[in-house]
């Protein structure tokens, strides 16, 4: 990091990717692009990774069961920090099936995911569309 230069956003790549497993899926990647260590803080995806999902109809899908109990759970358990080094990435999946009722269609989804650099929390983001067949 060059002395006076502030961390920024830029400094990482939030890759989002449709999961092999299902077609809810979305596999969430974090990059490091810079030679300055990155830290993620890593529990479980429903609550590292935040989301925006809007429809073909412009309305959020409803949640399952599952997503309203997580919603109200306090957060807890373990976490890991995991630093990057240039070049380095950590990947999670986030299974969009579980936490919404997806009908047939296709779904606008931006994906948010926080990275620490130099202590100083960035908000990273990527959109992607999700076919449900």
């Amino acid at each position: 990091m060059i002395v006076g230069q502030q961390p920024s956003s830029s400094w990482c790549r939030l890759d989002v990717s449709s999961g092999a497993a299902s077609p809810t899926e979305l596999q969430v990647a974090v990059w490091n692009l810079q030679e300055a260590p990155v830290v993620v803080y890593r529990t479980v995806p429903e609550f590292d990774i935040r989301i925006r999902i809007v429809g073909e109809d412009g309305q959020e899908p409803e949640l399952t069961g599952y997503a309203r109990q997580r919603r109200d759970q306090a957060r807890g358990g373990s976490m890991v920090m995991i630093t990057l080094k240039q070049a380095g990435s950590v990947a999670q999946t986030l299974d969009l099936g579980k936490l919404y009722v997806l009908k047939k269609g296709t779904y606008a989804v931006v994906v948010f995911r926080d990275v620490f650099i130099a202590e100083k929390r960035i908000e990273l983001q990527s959109k992607t569309n999700l076919n449900v067949p």
